[in-house]
């Protein structure tokens, strides 16, 4: 086991890597094996790292903000989808917690070098790569790079170490433009898309960190392990068959299927549940007729990354992997648009130039229906005609915000900060929670997806609970037992997360069972962990990350959701009629969570049960701790 010898049974490699890009200065410090236990990995020691180290009012875009990479104790070992790697920082969009976890290699790769936690700030002076190698770490020039795009980026860089097998994360020209939603795409198309972690990386003047890596990791219950692994493959293809062929041979795109039987697609903005077209964008067909092979992740039984090339036109000849659902939601009904091949081709020329596809599509269909609505005009736009399903001018006005030009520039800044610029009553036709876009499904349709939008700490975003069983169930409309469902996700995710497992090969059911989770833990650290202190592990991040927001200033009015969802009824289709009784739910869930119904704090007897002392004082001291229940 690399870093320190005998400190850690199995799991971690106990060494943490800190670089100083101003000072030019890389140095190791060791992973304390109280932090480990407290936090896991992944987004526990991010968040923990977040709250330490970056002061409250830093400047997401300044040099003393962090970026934060961490895997967690299950990468790069036979655990299912244990490719994960989470990303973090303050995000330039919304001011609060950023995070964002991708798959692909790069997480095993940086275990495999030695490290379960990289922590970078300063600023370079030129732009260059982060080069880590075992132990070589060294900044390099990468001047030959701006201005590529992130393929682009990876094939130089794979010439340059004369490696193809290396894990790249890089930036976009979106990333180096500050595009507020820029994002980092891992190896080939695989997105840390969330929260404008590109532009922080491109701010650092960090063109892409690189890793290779050589050493072994040690599990501390190898049969065990074994045994458990194939457990999971069992559930995989025997009780959960039904599902595990879908996802294998649709990718997460066949959860659109689900979108159209509810009646919850984000149609022209959210405007409506359905769309007439859905048909013409069904994953089925996109199986059919354009997928051509499909690849994993590392340690991935599942395969969910299709491969496609465009055969036809428009686009033809265009070829990408790794379309979600969120491509199928958002560059379809979002904007209007029924051809397929151009929502291939969007998601393609996004990932290029390196910017989130929910905050993309976000900003794009605000601008159409503002333009729609008459608030903009051709004169505003630099005399681009915004109309719904025109992808060519989509596709132009992409290019436009990645290099910040002209009408682009506004838009770059995301929706919060576009529709405070464009004003005019705009705001309102801005999709997003604590300036996050929206990143999937209609919440008037799913009540407990729409809790979790509006409670989430990075802002409107469904992977802090991914609800499954919502989709299953028959009360996907009632409120009552939707704030209990959304507590315990978010708290179960948050230790997923943290192990670094993939939410698709921990989906539900015994698939995310705590006592499933709690023996993977416990057969590759050895370490003895019972389901209930599992969940207390969870509700330990859930309540840190919160405290970091309250730190930057949140408060109860940011758990929302705009008024379309909560004051507007969907028009038709399956959920026509509904709204979200957003309040109803949010004081069930402060309840819950121990919260003050008041201000939305955490309060000084819950973080003390959670062991978040340090994090109690340092609230108390800033007169944000509530001392008494609210």
């Amino acid at each position: 086991m690399g870093g320190v010898e005998g400190l850690f049974e199995g799991g971690w490699m106990g060494t943490i890597l800190r670089i100083d890009l101003s000072k030019k200065k890389i140095f190791k410090e060791h992973l304390k094996k109280e932090f480990a236990i407290k936090y896991v990995g992944g987004i526990g020691f991010t968040t923990k790292i977040l709250f330490d180290e970056v002061k409250p009012g830093t400047d997401p875009l300044g040099p003393n903000n962090k970026l934060i990479i961490a895997v967690g104790p299950c990468n790069g070992t036979i655990v299912p989808g244990s490719s994960r790697c989470t990303v973090a920082a303050k995000s330039p969009l919304s001011g609060f917690i950023g995070d964002s976890n991708a798959g692909g290699s790069f997480g095993a790769e940086l275990k495999y070098a030695g490290y379960d936690l990289v922590i970078i700030e300063g600023r370079a002076e030129k732009l260059s790569y982060l080069w880590i190698n075992d132990d070589d770490i060294q900044l390099k020039d990468a001047e030959h790079l701006r201005g590529k795009t992130t393929s682009e980026t990876r094939r130089a860089i794979e010439r340059d170490c004369g490696d193809p097998e290396v894990g790249v994360l890089s930036i976009g020209p979106a990333g180096e433009y500050l595009v507020k939603f820029a994002c980092i795409i891992s190896g080939v198309a695989r997105a840390h898309g969330r929260c404008g972690l590109g532009a922080v990386m491109g701010s650092k003047n960090l063109k892409a960190i690189v890793v290779r890596g050589s050493k072994g990791i040690k599990v501390a219950k190898p049969d065990f392990l074994e045994n458990l692994v194939q457990e999971m493959y069992s559930l995989y293809r025997e009780e959960y068959k039904e599902w595990y062929y879908g996802i294998t041979t649709l990718g997460t795109p066949r959860i659109f299927l689900d979108y159209i039987k509810f009646g919850t697609l984000a149609t022209r903005n959210y405007q409506s549940g359905v769309f007439e077209y859905a048909e013409d964008l069904s994953p089925i067909r996109f199986k059919n007729s354009y997928v051509i092979t499909r690849s994993a992740c590392f340690s991935c039984p599942i395969g969910c990354n299709l491969h496609f090339v465009i055969d036809k036109e428009p686009y033809m000849g265009t070829y990408g992997q790794a379309v979600e659902n969120v491509q199928f939601v958002h560059f379809g009904p979002r904007l209007g648009n029924k051809s397929l091949n151009a929502l291939l081709k969007m998601h393609v020329v996004a990932n290029e130039l390196g910017m989130d596809v929910a905050d993309l599509s976000g900003v794009l269909a605000f601008a159409c229906e503002c333009f729609e609505k008459g608030i903009l005009t051709e004169h505003d736009t630099g005399g681009l005609k915004l109309e719904w399903g025109d992808y060519e001018t989509f596709l132009k006005l992409i290019e436009m915000i990645a290099y910040r030009k002209g009408f682009g520039d506004i838009l770059a800044e995301g929706l919060k900060g576009a529709s405070m610029k464009i004003g005019k009553g705009s705001e309102k036709y801005a999709m997003h929670v604590k300036g996050l876009s929206l990143d999937s499904l209609d919440p008037r349709g799913l009540k407990g997806w729409g809790l979790g939008y509006a409670i989430s700490s990075r802002g409107a975003d469904h992977c802090r609970h991914l609800f499954v069983s919502e989709r299953i169930e028959t009360d996907r409309l009632a409120v009552e037992g939707k704030a209990e469902a959304i507590v315990w996700h978010e708290n179960i995710r948050a230790f997923q997360n943290s192990l670094e497992i993939c939410e698709f090969c921990g989906y539900y059911g015994k698939m995310l069972s705590p006592d499933l989770l709690a023996k993977l833990y416990n057969a590759v650290t050895g370490i003895d962990l019972g389901k209930e202190e599992l969940m207390v592990i969870g509700e330990r991040i859930v309540n840190l990350a919160r405290a970091y927001n309250v730190r930057e200033g949140l408060t109860r009015k940011d758990d929302t959701l705009p008024d379309r969802f909560t004051k507007t009824p969907m028009p038709d289709g399956p959920s026509k009629g509904q709204i979200v009784e957003i309040e109803y739910m949010i004081d069930r869930y402060y309840e819950l969570r121990g919260w003050d119904k008041k201000t939305g704090f955490p309060t000084k007897k819950k973080l003390l049960a959670l062991g978040l002392e340090e994090v109690a004082r340092d609230l108390h001291a800033r007169h944000l701790l509530v001392t008494e229940e609210g």
